[in-house]
C-alpha cells in the first residue's frame, strides 16, 4: 500500500463521494478484509458490499491482496491502495516532485 495516491479521474470523485464507500475505504486502510468481514462490520448485505467493492476496484482505490480457497469457494481479501487519497481537478501539469512536496507539507502540518 502506498502512502499517498493522487486521483484526478472525475468518475473516481463520484465513487468516493458515496458514504458507504468512504466507510469501506476507512476500514480497508487499516487491514485487508473479505466481503463477509466488511459486511459484518458495516451491517450490510454481502451483495451490497460486492457492488461497492467493484466500483472501488475499478477506480483503483481498492485492490485484491490475496485469495484463499475455502472449501469449494475462493475468498478474496481487499485492501485500500493508499493510506491517503489526494483528489485533484484542473491543472495537473505540475511536476510529481512539486506535488509530492505539497502533499508532504500538508501531512506534516
Amino acid at each position: 500500500m502506498r502512502a499517498v495516491k493522487t486521483i484526478s479521474d472525475p468518475e473516481a470523485f463520484k465513487i468516493a463521494a458515496d458514504q458507504t464507500r468512504r466507510k469501506m475505504l476507512f476500514l480497508l486502510r487499516a487491514k485487508e478484509m473479505t466481503v463477509s468481514q466488511i459486511a459484518q462490520d458495516l451491517n450490510l448485505t454481502p451483495q451490497t458490499v460486492y457492488f461497492h467493492i467493484k466500483k472501488l476496484v475499478e477506480a483503483e482505490m481498492v485492490e485484491v491482496t490475496r485469495e484463499v480457497r475455502v472449501d469449494h469457494l475462493i475468498e478474496s481479501y481487499y485492501q485500500a491502495t493508499a493510506e491517503v487519497f489526494h483528489f485533484t481537478v484542473g491543472n495537473t501539469t505540475r511536476s510529481k516532485e512539486t506535488l509530492k512536496e505539497t502533499i508532504e507539507a500538508v501531512l506534516n502540518a
